[in-house]
C-alpha cells in the first residue's frame, strides 16, 4: 500500500490550533475531540507530548514536538478501503518514535495495516542506512489489557533497506480505533554474518512479514530472497551455505506457530520465477536435502521435498459454497477442508474461498476468529448493472490454509438459502460466488496459478475469467488482468445427477434471457454456448458451464468417471453425456477418489479409547483399561501381546496412533487385536445402551448415517420383495423400478415358516425388504440415523413401531460433535451404504477408520474401495432389494459362522489407506499440468529415499514405519528402489540408495560403476535381498527376491551392452 504524505505547513506559533497532525486528525475525525479527554483519562499514560498520537487534544509541548516537519512526518495510508494514520518522530540519533491510528468500523471487525506506514519518499524514511539494523519494539496499545505501556511482545528485527523498500507498521492487525506506538531503535551499524543471533533473527522476521510485503519486489529484495540469491552464489562455501540456510527456514516452520509451509514454498516459487537461472543449482541442492541433510530438525528433508513439489505451481485458491470453517451440508465441506489441508502439508499455498454465511456469522467468529481486512467490491445485478452489492473480505488461517470469507447479506444469508431459494436467488449466488471470488483474488492482490472450482455454484468462474462480464465494466476484462495471466481452471463436479446440477428451467426465451443478463451478468447472444446445452434450449445449466469452459473438469472417483461416460445413464446425468465424453476425448476429463483424514481420525480415536477414567473411589472406569489390567495378569498371553498390552495400560500415548504410522505387518496386526478385541466390543455395548437396545456380543448391528434420500438407495430397504401368494420367492414386486428386475431368489422352508407365521399374526399380506431381514434375523439391530425427506420418513417410522426391540430411527442429522457420531460408527457390526448413486462415498472411509465392514452396492465411488475376499465381498450388484437382502444374509453368515473371516475382513478395513496423501498427490500432478511444469524426475524414487533417510537419522525409528506414512507400502517402496538404481540420472539420488539399502562391500564403488553395475552381475541376488530385508522389512522378502532377481539380469545386460558398443 502507498503511503501518503500530508501536506502540511509549518507553524509559524506553538499553538494547539496549528499543531498539523492535530489539525488533520480533526479535520478528518471531528467526533474525536469532545471524546478525548474521557478517552485519554482512561487509556493514556503517556508524557503530554504523545497526546498527538490519540485523539487530537494536545496543548504547548505536542505543537513543539511536532513544529518540525522535517523531524515529524504525518502519512496517511490505506488499509483496504479504511483510512489509516501514521506519525513518525526522530526522537535522537538512531531512535525513532512510530504511531499508528486507525479508526476502523464499529462493529468487531479488525484490519491489518501491511508494512506500507512509511515510503521512501518521506524525509523521516531517507536517514535509514540500507546496512544498519533496528529493532521495532511495540511501547504503547490502547487495546492492551494494561493501561499505558503494553508489555513489549511485539517486535522484530529489520534492516535499513527492508524499511527504505517495504515501510513498516504492526506485525499484526489494527483493531478499530486502534492506537499503537513503537519504539524503532538502530542496534546494529553493520549486517551480521550468518551463524550469528541477529543474523537468524532477521531471517526469522523477514519470513513472517514476507506474505505482507510489496509482491512486485519482495522476490528479489526482501531479507530472506536476498539471503538465498547469497547462499547459491557463494561458491568458495558451495552447497553446505544453502543447506545452512534452508535448515535455519526449517527451523523457523518448526518453531514459529505463526509461520506455516505456505511462507516457506511461497518464498522459493516466487524466487525461481524471479531468478529461473538458478533453476537447476536450487533442485540439486533440495535433492541433496532431502536424501542427505543430517542436521536441523526432521522436518528439513519433507520440507525440501515440499518445496521441490510447489515452486513451479504456485498458489491454488479452492472456491466452494462448503467447508468446516464455514457451512457444509456433506461430503463437499470436509472434502474442501480436508483437500486444502493435505495440499497445505505438502507444501502448496493454498487459499480457501467461502461465504461467510449470515447464519453462521457467530460459530464463524468465535471458531476460527477472522479479521475483517478493510478491503471490499462490489458486484451488481438487475439492468445495466444498477443493483450493486457490497462484498466485504474477512481472512483467517487455521490449519495451514488461509481463508477468505465474503460477507453479504442478501444472498450470503444461509448454505440451506443457496441450495433451495428461488431461481433467480440461486443463479445470483452462483454469480456472487463465481465472480466474488476472482474480484476478492484481485482486491487481495493474490496471483493464483490454478483455481479450483467445486459444483455448480462456482460454475462461472471461467467464464468471467475469459471476459464475458457484460454488465459491470469494473470486471470486464479480467481475462487482460495481470494477476490472472497465466491462471487455470479445475472444475471438480462432486454430484453430476441432474437434480444437482443446479438447473434453471425457463421455458420462456424472453424470460430466460432476462435471467441470464441480470441475474449472471452475460449477454444470451453472446454467450448462449456456454450456458445452454443444444436441444435444452429453455435450461440454464451451470454445470453445463463449468464442463464446457474448465481447463480441467474432473470428479470424484473412477468409477463414477466411467458410469458418466456410459450412453445408458445420459439421463441421469442430465443429458451431459456427450459433453463428458467429449472432454475425456480430449483427456481434460477424469476421476479421482476422495480421501479421508484418515490418520488424524484413528489417532485420536485410539487416544480416546485408553484414557484412564478414575472414578469418585480412584478405581479405574473405564472398561477397556479394566479389561487390559485384568489379562495382564494372566499367563497366556503371548509376550508380544502381553508387551503390547502393557504399554497401552501404563504409556497409551505410545499405541495410540494410526494404523498409517506402521509399517510392519506383525506390528499392525497386533494393535488390531487391541481394537478388534478390546475396544469394538465395549463401543457395541455402548450403542446398545445409549439406545436402549438389548446387550450382547452376539447381536448383529447394522446402522446407516446419510441424508435419507433415494440417492443412499433407502428405497431398497422399503421396497416390498414378498407376498403371501408367492411365499416361496423373493421377487421385485410390479409398479417398482430397479436394476433386473428378473431377479428372484428361492426361500428355504425353515424361512418360508417364518414369515408365514410374522404374516399371520399381523395380518399382513406383502413384506419389506428390511422387514424381511427383521424376521429372518432375530438377533438383527437396525439403526438409522438422518433427515428424512418425503415418504421414507413415514416408511421407516412404521418399520421402528412394528419392530420397537430391533430398530432404532433417529430422523435428524447427527453432527460430527454428537456422541453418537462415532458409536454409530465404531460400534457397528455392518455399515450399511447401499447408494444408488455414490459419486465419492466419504461415510465408508468413515466406516472403515474404525474397523467396520461395510455393506455398499458395487457401484461408482464404493466400488473403488470395496473389501472383497474368498469368503466375502462388502458389495452387491445389481442394485436391487433382493440383491441387496440376499447379500446381506451372508453377511450375517459371515459374522455368526465365520468369525475368522470377519476378522480378517475388519483388520483389512482397519489398515485400508483412504488418507488424502496418494490423492492429493494426483492433484498436485495435476496442477502442474496445468500450468505447464514438467514432471520431477524421480519424485517417487526421491519420496521413498527421503524417507528412508528420515529414518535412520532417527533414533529407533523403523524405515517401514516411515516409508508408512509417506505413503508407501513396503513393495512399493522396494519397486521404487529397484526403479531407481536401474534408470536414474540423478547421481546424488543413487548415491542415496546405495547408501542406505546397498551392502557395505558394493557403496566403494562409483556412481558409473553403480549405474553401469556390471559388478553386481558376479553376486547372486540373496544378499542384496538380505541387506534390503534388514532394511525395509521381512515383508518385502518375496517381492525382493523377483524383482531384483529381474533387475540383476537387466544390469548385467545393460553391462556388457555398453561394453560391446564402447568397444565398436
Amino acid at each position: 500500500m502507498n503511503a501518503k504524505k500530508i501536506d502540511t505547513a509549518k507553524p509559524n506559533t506553538v499553538s494547539a490550533n496549528t499543531c498539523p497532525p492535530c489539525l488533520e486528525l480533526n479535520r478528518k475525525y471531528p467526533f474525536q475531540k469532545a471524546a478525548a479527554p474521557s478517552i485519554r483519562k482512561k487509556y493514556f499514560r503517556l508524557e503530554p507530548a504523545f497526546y498527538c498520537f490519540g485523539l487530537g487534544a494536545c496543548g504547548k509541548n505536542v505543537c513543539q514536538a511536532f513544529q518540525d516537519p522535517e523531524l515529524c512526518t504525518l502519512f496517511k495510508s490505506s488499509a483496504g478501503s479504511e483510512p489509516v494514520l501514521a506519525f513518525a518522530r526522530t526522537m535522537r540519533e538512531g531512535e525513532y518514535l512510530i504511531g499508528f491510528f486507525y479508526r476502523g468500523r464499529n462493529t468487531r471487525s479488525i484490519t491489518s495495516l501491511r508494512l506500507a506506514a512509511v515510503r521512501h519518499q518521506s524525509p523521516f524514511s531517507s536517514r535509514f542506512n540500507s546496512n544498519h539494523v533496528f529493532m521495532m519494539i511495540e511501547i504503547y496499545n490502547n487495546h492492551s489489557s494494561i493501561n499505558g505501556f503494553a508489555p513489549k511482545v511485539d517486535h522484530y528485527y529489520v534492516t535499513g533497506d527492508t524499511i527504505n523498500r517495504f515501510g513498516i507498521g504492526p506485525s499484526g492487525p489494527i483493531p478499530p480505533a486502534g492506537i499503537q506506538i513503537y519504539r524503532l531503535t538502530q542496534i546494529a551499524a553493520h549486517l551480521p554474518k550468518p551463524g550469528q543471533s541477529l543474523h537468524e533473527k532477521l531471517l526469522r522476521d523477514s519470513v513472517k512479514h514476507y506474505p505482507n510485503s510489496d509482491p512486485e519486489i519482495r522476490a528479489s529484495k526482501s531479507f530472506v530472497a536476498q539471503e538465498i540469491l547469497r547462499t547459491i552464489q557463494n561458491s568458495e562455501e558451495g552447497k553446505n551455505s544453502f543447506s545452512v540456510l534452508f535448515r535455519m527456514l526449517s527451523e523457523i516452520l518448526a518453531h514459529e506457530t505463526d509461520v506455516s509451509h505456505y511462507h516457506m514454498t511461497r518464498i522459493f516459487h516466487e524466487w525461481i520465477s524471479e531468478h529461473p537461472e538458478h533453476r537447476g543449482e536450487i533442485e540439486k541442492a533440495l535433492v541433496e536435502i532431502a536424501v542427505k541433510e543430517k542436521g536441523g530438525p526432521r522436518s528439513t528433508s519433507e520440507n525440501a521435498l515440499n518445496v521441490l513439489r510447489s515452486m513451479d505451481i504456485g498458489e491454488v485458491v479452492l472456491t466452494s459454497p462448503e467447508s468446516k470453517w464455514s457451512a457444509g451440508s456433506g461430503g463437499l465441506g470436509v472434502y474442501v477442508s480436508e483437500l486444502s489441508k493435505s495440499l497445505a502439508e505438502m507444501g502448496i499455498p493454498a487459499t480457501v474461498v467461502t461465504p461467510f454465511f449470515s447464519d453462521q456469522a457467530e460459530h464463524i467468529l468465535e471458531s476460527f476468529s477472522p479479521r475483517d481486512t478493510g478491503r471490499s467490491f462490489n458486484v451488481r445485478f438487475g439492468v445495466l448493472g444498477n443493483e450493486s452489492h457490497t462484498i466485504r473480505i474477512w481472512e483467517t488461517t487455521q490449519e495451514g490454509v488461509r481463508i477468505l470469507y465474503l460477507e453479504e447479506p442478501a444472498y450470503f444469508t444461509s448454505l440451506q438459502q443457496a441450495y433451495g431459494g428461488s431461481d433467480a436467488f440461486r443463479l445470483r449466488f452462483a454469480r456472487q460466488l463465481s465472480l466474488g471470488t476472482l474480484l476478492a483474488l484481485r482486491e487481495m492482490k493474490i496471483r493464483p496459478s490454478v483455481i479450483h472450482t467445486n459444483d455448480w455454484t462456482t460454475a462461472y468462474v471461467k467464464a468471467y475469467l475469459e471476459g464475458r462480464e457484460r454488465i459491470d465494466s469494473n470486471a470486464m476484462d479480467l481475462d487482460l488482468d495481470l494477476l490472472f495471466k497465466k491462471t487455470k481452471i479445475l472444475s471438480v463436479g462432486h454430484n453430476l445427477h441432474r437434480h444437482y446440477q443446479g438447473r434453471v428451467w425457463q421455458p420462456h426465451t424472453f424470460h430466460r434471457d432476462e435471467m441470464i443478463r441480470h441475474d449472471l451478468g452475460f449477454d444470451p447472444a453472446r454467450d448462449w454456448d456456454i450456458l445452454v446445452r443444444e436441444g435444452e434450449w429453455d435450461t440454464i445449466n451451470p454445470t453445463f458451464t463449468a464442463c464446457r469452459t474448465a481447463d480441467h473438469f474432473r470428479t470424484v472417483s473412477a468409477g463414477y468417471h466411467a458410469r458418466s461416460l456410459n450412453p445408458l445413464y445420459d439421463d441421469e446425468f442430465g443429458g451431459l453425456g456427450g459433453l463428458f465424453r467429449w472432454k475425456h476425448g480430449l483427456g481434460a476429463y477424469d476421476g479421482v477418489l476422495n480421501g479421508t483424514d484418515l490418520a488424524y481420525r484413528q489417532k485420536n480415536f485410539m487416544t480416546s479409547m485408553l484414557k484412564s477414567q478414575p472414578n469418585e473411589c480412584g478405581i479405574e472406569s473405564n472398561p477397556i483399561r479394566f479389561r487390559i489390567s485384568r489379562e495382564l495378569e494372566s499367563e497366556s498371553l503371548s509376550p508380544d501381546l502381553h508387551q503390547m498390552l502393557a504399554a497401552a495400560y501404563e504409556r497409551p500415548e505410545s499405541v495410540a496412533m494410526s494404523f498409517q504410522e506402521i509399517g510392519r505387518e506383525e506390528k499392525r496386526r497386533l494393535l488390531a487385536r487391541l481394537v478388534l478385541e478390546y475396544i469394538q466390543p465395549v463401543q457395541k455395548k455402548k450403542l446398545q445402551r445409549s439406545l436402549n437396545l438389548r446387550t450382547g456380543k452376539d447381536y448383529f448391528i447394522y446402522t446407516m448415517m446419510h441424508r435419507i434420500i433415494e440417492q443412499k438407495g433407502h428405497q431398497l430397504l422399503l421396497a416390498e420383495i414378498w407376498t403371501r401368494d408367492r411365499p416361496h420367492l423373493l421377487e421385485t414386486l410390479p409398479g417398482q423400478w430397479f436394476e433386473d428386475m428378473t431377479l428372484r431368489e428361492t426361500l428355504s422352508c425353515e424361512n418360508i415358516s417364518k414369515l408365514t407365521a410374522y404374516v399371520s399374526r399381523t395380518n399382513r399380506h406383502a413384506l419389506r425388504a428390511l422387514e424381511i431381514a427383521l424376521i429372518l434375523i432375530p438377533k438383527m439391530q437396525f439403526v438409522l440415523a438422518g433427515k428424512a425427506e418425503g415418504v421414507f420418513g413415514d416408511g421407516f417410522q412404521d418399520i421402528a413401531e412394528r419392530f420397537p426391540e430391533q430398530v432404532r430411527f433417529l430422523n435428524e442429522f447427527i453432527r460430527p460433535n454428537h456422541p453418537l457420531y462415532e458409536l454409530i460408527y465404531s460400534g457397528a457390526t455392518r455399515f450399511g451404504m447401499p447408494s444408488w448413486f455414490e459419486p465419492g462415498g466419504i461415510s465408508n472411509q468413515e466406516a472403515a477408520a474404525y474397523g467396520v465392514i461395510r455393506h455398499l452396492s458395487r457401484r461408482d465411488g464404493l466400488r473403488d474401495k470395496e473389501i472383497i475376499n474368498q469368503h466375502l465381498a462388502e458389495g452387491f450388484a445389481p442394485f436391487n432389494p433382493v440383491g441387496w437382502l440376499t447379500s446381506l444374509l451372508t453377511h450375517y453368515h459371515s459374522f455368526k459362522y465365520q468369525p475368522h473371516v470377519d476378522h480378517e475382513m475388519r483388520y483389512h478395513a482397519l489398515i485400508q489407506d483412504n488418507r488424502w496423501l496418494s490423492n492429493a498427490r494426483n492433484y498436485i500432478e495435476l496442477y502442474r499440468r496445468l500450468v505447464g511444469a514438467l514432471p520431477i524426475p524421480d519424485l517417487s524414487v526421491l519420496e521413498v529415499a527421503s524417507a528412508i533417510h528420515r529414518a535412520k537419522a532417527q533414533v529407533k525409528c523403523d524405515p517401514a514405519d516411515e516409508l508408512r506414512r509417506a505413503g508407501f507400502t513396503l513393495g512399493q517402496a522396494v519397486e521404487c528402489i529397484t526403479h531407481g538404481l536401474i534408470h536414474s540420472k540423478n547421481e546424488t539420488l543413487v548415491a542415496s540408495l546405495v547408501r542406505t539399502t546397498l551392502p557395505e562391500k558394493w557403496k566403494k564403488f562409483s556412481f558409473n560403476t553403480i549405474r553401469e553395475l556390471g559388478e553386481l552381475g558376479k553376486h547372486t541376488s540373496q544378499e542384496l535381498e538380505r541387506q534390503l530385508t534388514e532394511v525395509l522389512s521381512n515383508d518385502a522378502y518375496r517381492l525382493i527376491h523377483n524383482r531384483f532377481r529381474e533387475a540383476l539380469k537387466k544390469l548385467s545386460y545393460n553391462r556388457h551392452s555398453y561394453l560391446k558398443n564402447a568397444a565398436a
